[in-house]
Order: structure tokens, then sequence, then C-alpha cells
């Protein structure tokens, strides 16, 4: 069975010697001289915050959760081959180590030999959750639900990426079908504050901040209980580019703490 993304022929034109890369992987032989690797070849394309930043994203909150949350598969015969299976296990050391970029490499370079695994996209969207790489954790999590759609996890981090995103209703439909699952909880606690938050953006009449608009809310007496709700749902979404900027206009607006 073909996973539903990072086919081996999309890489052909990036990589003239893809198929040797991959034939070799297989044997254990290591790569021609200048040869890229496999793990090279797994990162092209992916964009995202530098490795410098995972510790930010590490920090407390949702995302911490994350930890320890790589899966193991049931073996090499699960349908990744030995070389896959290689590849997720060492990307399982390095996600314990908490180094998730080169996990993440790892992962996809598992994804390039067997990507019929459902873990493998499993794993590596946990990599990117801690990476704050939410779109392209949120399709790791589509595709391992399309591979395995009983695995009820997968439809928790998938609504941890749209929250955020500041997707609260997407979220509430994943969610739906994984309410006993662990942390699911948390997630259906952070779709009430995102959608308070996205409530209040409706009352400034503006998705994005201006002086009119606060300077209106400030009139109607509205300002102190739309900062507080923005300013909740921008930390719970901190991917919703409308409730990032509001939240930065009205902290700037309320000057710093004394």
């Amino acid at each position: 069975v073909k996973g539903p993304n990072l086919k081996n022929s999309e890489f052909k034109h990036l990589f003239p010697q893809f198929e040797e890369m991959v034939q070799r992987q297989k044997q254990g032989t290591q790569p021609s001289e200048g040869g890229a690797s496999l793990a090279d070849a797994a990162h092209v394309g992916v964009a995202g915050p530098a490795a410098t930043e995972t510790s930010e994203v590490s920090k407390g909150g949702a995302e911490g959760s994350e930890q320890g949350v790589a899966e193991a598969t049931e073996g090499a015969d699960g349908g990744g081959g030995a070389a896959a299976e290689r590849r997720k296990l060492r990307g399982n050391e390095l996600f314990a180590e908490q180094r998730y970029l080169e996990a993440e490499g790892e992962y996809s370079a598992a994804i390039l030999l067997g990507s019929g695994v459902a873990a493998y996209y499993g794993n590596r969207s946990a990599c990117r959750v801690m990476l704050g790489r939410w779109d392209l954790a949120l399709a790791d999590c589509e595709s391992a639900l399309e591979l395995d759609p009983a695995t009820l996890k997968y439809h928790v981090r998938a609504a941890k990426c749209l929250n955020a995103l500041g997707r609260p209703a997407e979220a509430r439909a994943h969610l739906d079908k994984a309410r006993d699952c662990s942390g699911a909880d948390v997630e259906i606690k952070a779709i009430d504050v995102i959608q308070k938050g996205l409530a209040q953006l409706k009352v400034a009449g503006s998705p994005t901040p201006s002086e009119a608009a606060i300077e209106a809310l400030d009139f109607r007496g509205l300002l102190p209980s739309c900062t507080e709700a923005i300013t909740a749902a921008a930390a719970a979404a901190p991917a919703c580019a409308n409730l990032q900027e509001w939240a930065t206009a009205l902290q700037k607006r309320k000057g710093p703490a004394a």
C-alpha cells in the first residue's frame, strides 16, 4: 500500500541518483562519493522554523505533552522493510533526546523507504509539532489516518494542529471521533478559548487590528474583555496570524506590565 504523500516519483527530479540511494539503503551500503544521502533528500522541500526554535516549542503548554509519543511500529514486517525500520528506530532515539529536527529527517527517510506505515507519519507529525511546523504536522496526521483510521490518537494530534492554526471547528470534528483519548480534554478546552477569541474579532469588526477598531472597542467599554479573550486565544493558537496580530496590537496599547 502506498502512502498518500512523499512518493518516490516526487523526488526523482530533485535527485537523479535517488534510485541508487534507495537501493543502497536497502542493501546497507554507503552512497557513492559526492552523492546525496537519503536523509538529505528527506529534508528537501520541508519548510519551517530552524532547529534553534525547538526549545521554545517544547517549553510547557500543550506542545510539551508530545514528548515521548513517538510510536513503535510492530516490527520490520509491518510494511516498511528492514531499512525503513532502522531509520524509524534511529528517529525514536533522537526524539527521546529532544533532537526533533534530526528525528524528523530519520522518519522522512523511513517514509521514503516504506511509505505504507502509518506510524512513520505519526512519529514525524510528533516531531513537527515540537518544531512548531503545524501545517506539516497536520498533513502527516491526515496521512496516518488514511493508512490507519482506527488509531484515534492521530485525531487528537490533528486537533492540536488545527487549534494551533486557529481552525477550532475542524479541530472539534476530529475530537468528536476521539473524545476518550488522552489529551482530547486539553484540546476541547483550547477550542472554547480560541472560539471566544475569534468571536471578539467579529465584535471588533475587523480580522486585522487597526487603531480605529481598537478605539471603537475602547469607546464601547469592550476593550478589557476583548483584550483578555484575544490574548488567551492567541496563546492557544500560536500559528493563527489574525489572533497573533491582534494580541500584539492590544499588548502595545496596554503597555508594559507594571
